[in-house]
């Protein structure tokens, strides 16, 4: 630190003019805010004296000055994260009225009793607090402590004010550019979530087994959530409870199965379902949830994760689970991103079973059929394909079965082969 005595002053303006070019040559190299404070910290010593550096920002939403970045020698109980209201500190003064507040004598200053006597039981005898402003905004204060008294004649203010004004430059630069990397994740996550909406729908439009839909679902939310357990329970009517369906949890022990009961009370997608809302799980040793899986799911490591019901035109009839080993692994955002996939996923789920229904209901003694082309049409193949060749693989799974229904309704399948073991003969080859 600089020693007190008395400088020529031809020889002060020297040092300081040589300081700016410093405090150029530093913002020049520091991008980072605290960074730039540490390198100014070093550079500014042979023309001004301080002990304490230190860089406020401005809160508009709380109205409070942030510390951003310390600098000094020895442990304060004021470091970054440490906020000052602004009708309760110098810094604020500073920033509000744009004028440099100057502390003389801090052991007599009875201004900011709270802030002075902190600087008191560090020994500060002389305090200044610049107007940290650039050409576009009022940004904060800059802010030196000295051990000394009387350490900012109007002199060194004067220059202290040029480097604060250099100093504003960059860390608007700095948050611009901040603001600008925020702003590209934020894109970046958008797109991804729009991406994952989009491959979700292709597995809804291309599945109706349920099975295969609920491993194409859960491959693309790890690959854009990075969670590490996925469940979809199935609501039973006659036992009202839900029943764990399928599963996707490559890293977990065994202690959860699919097929395995979940109660509605006691269970965290149970609270999904029965409340037909959203639950974003920040807990797993919540008393609330003691059923036998939902204790497995806490012995497993899972620490956070979101449920959420899957509610068709007749009411709930499902739930998906997402969860993470990692604490607070899901965001208010992430809820509303699983709200819009649940709703296409209801659907989904609603559809499937009622395929796997008529399934088993209309060809449950089926292996095979013969599609008699004669009596086909070419204008019900474009009803569903895009060209009037019958190729059932070529289409949505959607739309093969409606094909199928209206080939029946025809009476367009001939030829068609029981799958009862009392049938006694083999499948017949498909044919067209």
């Amino acid at each position: 630190m600089a020693k007190e005595g008395v400088v020529d002053p031809s020889q002060l303006r020297l040092k300081q003019y040589r300081a700016l070019l410093q405090v150029s040559e530093s913002i020049a190299l520091n991008r980072h805010l605290p960074e730039l404070i540490s390198d100014l910290s070093v550079r500014l010593q042979e023309a001004v004296q301080f002990d304490y550096i230190g860089l406020l920002l401005h809160d508009p939403l709380r109205d409070v000055l942030r510390v951003q970045a310390m600098e000094t020698p020895i442990q304060t109980p004021i470091a970054a994260g440490y906020e000052m209201r602004v009708d309760e500190s110098p810094a604020g003064e500073a920033w509000k009225t744009q004028q440099p507040f100057i502390a003389s004598d801090v052991d007599r200053d009875a201004r900011y009793p709270t802030l002075f006597q902190n600087l008191r039981d560090l020994k500060v005898k002389s305090y200044c607090s610049l107007p940290l402003t650039s050409p576009v905004r009022r940004l904060g204060a800059l802010s030196f402590c000295s051990l000394h008294h009387d350490a900012y004649p109007r002199e060194n203010v004067d220059f202290l004010q040029l480097v604060a004004r250099q100093v504003a430059v960059a860390v608007d630069n700095a948050l611009h550019y901040k603001d600008a990397k925020t702003y590209q994740a934020e894109l970046r996550k958008e797109r991804d979530r729009l991406q994952l909406l989009l491959r979700i729908n292709n597995a809804l439009v291309s599945n109706l087994d349920l099975k295969a839909l609920f491993v194409a679902i859960s491959k693309s939310l790890r690959e854009v959530l990075h969670n590490d357990y996925t469940s979809l329970a199935l609501h039973d009517k006659e036992r009202n409870r839900l029943k764990l369906y399928a599963l996707d949890f490559p890293t977990g022990s065994g202690l959860i199965r699919e097929a395995m009961d979940v109660p509605l009370e006691g269970s965290r997608s149970g609270k999904a379902f029965t409340e037909r809302k959203p639950f974003l799980i920040k807990d797993f040793d919540s008393p609330e949830f003691n059923s036998d899986v939902s204790k497995r799911v806490t012995q497993e490591g899972l620490r956070s994760g979101v449920s959420v019901p899957l509610i068709s035109n007749q009411g709930p009839i499902a739930t998906m689970t997402l969860a993470s080993r990692k604490v607070d692994a899901f965001s208010e955002s992430d809820v509303e991103l699983m709200v819009q996939i649940s709703v296409q996923v209801a659907i989904a789920v609603e559809n499937a079973l009622a395929y796997q229904e008529i399934t088993e209901r209309n060809f449950a003694n089926w292996s095979m059929g013969l599609v008699n082309l004669e009596q086909v049409n070419p204008s019900l193949l474009l009803k569903y394909s895009e060209t009037a060749t019958l190729d059932p693989y070529g289409v949505s799974g959607t739309a093969s079965m409606a094909l199928l229904q209206e080939l029946m309704a025809r009476a367009s399948i001939i030829g068609q082969t029981n799958l009862s073991p009392s049938a006694g003969r083999p499948p017949a080859a498909i044919r067209q």
